[in-house]
């Protein structure tokens, strides 16, 4: 059977091909520093089982037949080799180590695998191995030369490889005839037939052992518990030589009274975090723009995250220097505790107090600059379809002038602006009649740049002197077509623009277009929806509303009645709600015009009232 191995430490996967071993220093126990019996690689396998008499339905049998003469083992090889070579050949410094242990090795039950650990020293025995990829200079024929690749006077030039294998031995009896001085003898013995499996691979190797850097070493040199990049020394380009520091996962405190300091609680990633969850999850918990240790909450020994600001001016909630941004949003302010006092930055145009775009929205108010941040350009550099020339949204904007294309640079379908962005959408991009003369965005002529282009950066309709008067906030039906203020599609549902007539849509052309008397705003299915609704009765009429019988016995049948065109064609049997706006005068119980008549004497009226009213063609007629 073929080994298969994978290495659930050193390289967290198969086995290889090339890598490398550089930058990882081994922690098996998880105590935070690396010591020579911590795992450098933990390979595990499935094993084989070659009892075929064992109850292990994955058990083989040496020999199909069941032949008991021939045995099988298998165990597993690991080998570790530095080959050391440059250019000009290799010179194969002979250093090795060989593993090898049973097939079982520490097998698991549960998992069903074996495995095998390599301890940390048996790496470190091997010296370091580097390979610096060469090119050539100069074309072949005019002088080449090479430079850069495995030099023959680097000592270290090579690569410590590893292979692990699953040796597989089969044996059976056999005899062998042979002469002996001149007479035939035959010798008995075992006929054995091996073969392997498995993995190799090539890796580069930098010895932490051979390291003069203290914080490249895999040691903790100063004793705080931290070692390498996980020391605040090293994180401050420091040696590591300082047992204490201002962070509370280095100060030697129990800071969040755990009963566990520094880098034995488990709230601390490394020590320059803090030790609690609130100041180690990287998350900013209060919302002042810094995160754990950056935050001013989680320093001196703080360990709540809790405080939105501060006495610092890069941690207080001001713009201090007037220049739009605040706090961590501001490029003076790399951490919480420096002043933001520089005002405009001439290096980042989103902070240099000009309108680099001609866009007419300075740094701040600039979109792109308040997604991208002050150190961000102002204009991004468009692709796509916001460079074909075309207005693929149909919003009267082409490419770098259609304002979706600044959000997302390559994509002007995207509609990205609504009333609730910051910065909000500019007048002529907003869907709205701001200077209520009829036209809206890329149609009004003040939505037009200087070159002659409709602009959705443009931020004033009323640029080209046009103002109409705003009567959408008037409570009055303006241009008499039924609908008042935001109702009225001309309005476009804001307070401003004008109101202006009717429009295209079935509930808004001035036309009874399912011929039930009632037009427009007076139509029961268009007061349900709105104006700009396409229909002026439902599609369909079902249920109740197409049985041919009069179901609430208001005297109307299906299609009718007010109550199927308000329930959409579905319920004869809905009630129209007592506040209802519309007036019914076929379907209100009432002898609107008096011309009713009580047959039987018994005080109600028997002819002449809505249904039985001889001007009521349908229960949505206007008038008896």
């Amino acid at each position: 059977p073929y080994g298969v191995f994978t290495d659930t430490v050193g390289t967290s996967g198969r086995n290889w091909v090339v890598g490398s071993l550089d930058g990882s220093c081994p922690d098996s126990d998880a105590d935070r520093l690396t010591t020579a019996d911590d795992d450098a690689f933990n390979w595990t396998w499935k094993p084989v089982n070659w009892d075929c008499s064992s109850s292990d339905e994955n058990a083989l049998c040496p020999s199909s037949d069941g032949d008991d003469r021939i045995k099988a083992q298998s165990y597993v090889k690991v080998n570790v080799l530095y080959f050391a070579f440059s250019w000009l050949g290799g010179d194969g410094i002979p250093i090795a180590g060989t593993i090898t242990v049973p097939d079982d090795n520490n097998f698991d039950p549960e998992t069903g695998l074996s495995s095998l650990a390599m301890p940390a020293w048996v790496l470190y025995s091997f010296p370091q191995a580097s390979i610096g990829f060469g090119y050539q200079s100069d074309a072949l024929g005019q002088g080449e030369s090479w430079t850069g690749y495995a030099s023959p006077l680097d000592p270290y030039t090579g690569y410590i490889v590893i292979t692990i294998d699953r040796v597989t031995e089969f044996s059976m009896p056999a005899t062998l005839s042979t002469e002996v001085s001149g007479n035939a003898e035959s010798v008995q013995g075992d006929f054995v037939f091996a073969y392997t499996t498995g993995d190799m691979g090539l890796f580069t190797f930098n010895n932490p052992l051979e390291s003069v850097d203290g914080c490249d070493d895999c040691l903790d040199n100063d004793g705080d518990g931290w070692t390498d990049s996980l020391d605040p020394d090293c994180a401050d380009g420091e040696e590591e030589i300082n047992q204490t520091s201002d962070s509370t996962c280095n100060d030697g405190i129990d800071n969040d009274n755990d009963g566990l300091i520094d880098n034995y609680d488990d709230d601390c990633v490394n020590g320059a975090s803090g030790e609690s969850k609130d100041c180690s999850d990287n998350i900013d918990n209060d919302g002042d723009g810094w995160k754990d240790q950056d935050d001013p909450d989680c320093q001196n020994g703080g360990i709540f995250e809790e405080n939105t600001t501060s006495e610092f001016s890069c941690n207080d909630g001001i713009d201090n220097d007037n220049d739009g941004w605040i706090d961590s949003q501001d490029p003076v302010c790399s951490s919480a505790l420096t002043a933001e006092d520089d005002g405009f930055n001439s290096d980042y145009e989103c902070n240099d107090g000009i309108d680099n775009d001609g866009h007419n929205d300075i740094d701040i108010d600039d979109p792109y600059c308040q997604n991208a941040g002050a150190m961000s350009d102002e204009q991004p550099e468009l692709t796509y379809n916001c460079i074909n020339e075309i207005d693929d949204d149909g919003d009267g904007y082409i490419d770098a002038n259609d304002p979706d294309c600044e959000l997302t640079r390559n994509n002007e379908n995207a509609t990205n602006f609504d009333a609730d962005d910051n910065p909000p959408p500019p007048e002529c991009y907003d869907g709205i009649d701001n200077d209520c003369d009829g036209l809206v965005d890329a149609e009004d002529p003040g939505c037009v740049n200087a070159n002659g282009d409709p602009d959705g950066y443009m931020n004033s309709e009323a640029s080209d002197g046009g103002d109409g008067t705003c009567n959408c906030n008037d409570e009055l039906d303006n241009d008499g077509d039924g609908w008042i203020d935001a109702n009225d599609p001309d309005c476009n549902g804001s307070s401003f623009g004008t109101e202006v007539g009717f429009g295209e849509a079935a509930c808004n052309n001035g036309i009874d277009d399912d011929g039930d008397g009632a037009i427009d705003s007076l139509d029961v299915f268009c007061e349900r929806n709105d104006a700009s609704y396409s229909l002026e009765a439902p599609p369909n009429f079902v249920g109740t509303c197409d049985d041919a019988q009069d179901n609430d016995g208001d005297g109307w049948i299906d299609s009718q009645d007010p109550d199927c065109e308000y329930s959409g064609g579905s319920n004869e049997n809905a009630e129209l709600p007592d506040d209802y706006p519309l007036a019914l005068p076929c379907n209100d119980g009432i002898d609107n015009d008096g011309d009713g008549v009580d047959i039987d004497g018994d005080g109600i009226l028997d002819e002449g009232i809505d249904a039985t009213d001889t001007g009521c063609v349908t229960g949505l007629d206007s008038e008896e």
